[in-house]
């Protein structure tokens, strides 16, 4: 049975999406104890108010009390396992164009966590078809040479 790599490569991919957004999460509720709106999915760092409509975290001081506010991380240091590097480099094109993407609709004011987790797997799940689809075209073409005309 003559395996089909453009069926294959997708769901292996949206597999590896699947775990390194599962180890996203639970890194992120590790980390912060309140509702934070930074985001981080391997050490890709996502913004659900990229249009600062929100007060996040301050607010009103009260009897002239200092510190009154809290504060939220915008940048910290993620250390990528080799899952996610490995999904990162292999799907590369996929990640450039589903990083202009969630970028360019988080100029106008939309989520870009929403963005992310809608758009990347199906960008995922194109590349690792196209890479399928070129391996099974290439397999064919070279079992077809090999494979003797009868006559």
């Amino acid at each position: 049975m003559r395996k089909r790599w453009r069926v294959v490569l997708p769901i292996i991919g949206v597999i590896l999406f699947s775990v390194v957004s599962y180890h996203s999460l639970r890194f992120n509720r590790g980390i912060q104890r309140a509702p934070s709106r930074y985001f981080w999915w391997s050490a890709i760092r996502l913004d659900s108010d990229p249009a600062n409509k929100r007060n996040w975290g301050a607010t009103a001081c009260q009897d002239s009390k200092e510190n009154c506010s809290t504060w939220d991380l915008q940048s910290i240091w993620v250390d990528p396992g080799f899952v996610e590097q490995f999904l990162m480099l292999a799907a590369l094109p996929a990640f450039i164009v589903g990083g202009l993407a969630v970028r360019g609709l988080g100029t106008i004011g939309i989520n870009e966590i929403w963005t992310f987790m809608l758009v990347m797997p199906v960008l995922i799940c194109a590349w690792y078809y196209l890479i399928g689809w070129l391996l099974d075209r290439w397999i064919t073409r070279r079992s077809r040479r090999r494979t003797p005309a009868p006559g």
